[in-house]
């Protein structure tokens, strides 16, 4: 049975659109897909492609695209100037894989375009073994 979420997080005080294909069974696996966008990067332009993954696993393994900060509105960063740069990009996707949620979960990354370089720099920042493996598509 297919479960899909989309919904609005708070990812280092950002409002983040996530959409999360999870599967219903507790028999599933501790696998976690999580797709970094190019740009824009914004979660809803992956929806399509998150859904054939998750398929393609049998619904077993749960997939999640996470926008980009700032990519979609309302960008909400009070305080500080209303840019991100890459390294706040990098932070901003770590916050959630810290999610009590994701802590025990075997991550696979994949990434297009400028998302390869925020799971580079995201790798830098992880303890070894945190990351099962990372794909990246047309990298720039």
């Amino acid at each position: 049975q297919l479960y899909i979420m989309s919904s609005r997080i708070l990812l280092n005080g950002i409002d983040t659109s996530v959409i999360e294909f999870t599967p219903r069974s507790t028999n599933t696996s501790d696998y976690k897909i999580v797709i970094v966008p190019g740009n824009p990067g914004n979660a809803g332009y992956y929806q399509e492609f998150a859904y054939h993954l998750y398929t393609l696993t049998e619904r077993a393994i749960a997939v999640s695209v996470i926008s980009h900060a700032g990519h979609v509105p309302p960008v909400v960063k009070v305080g500080e100037p209303p840019y991100f740069s890459l390294k706040d990009q990098a932070d901003h996707k770590l916050a959630y894989l810290a999610l009590d949620s994701h802590k025990d979960s075997k991550i696979i990354l994949i990434g297009h375009s400028m998302g390869c370089y925020v799971i580079q720099e995201m790798m830098k920042m992880l303890p070894p073994g945190r990351i099962l493996k990372a794909f990246f598509l047309f990298p720039t």
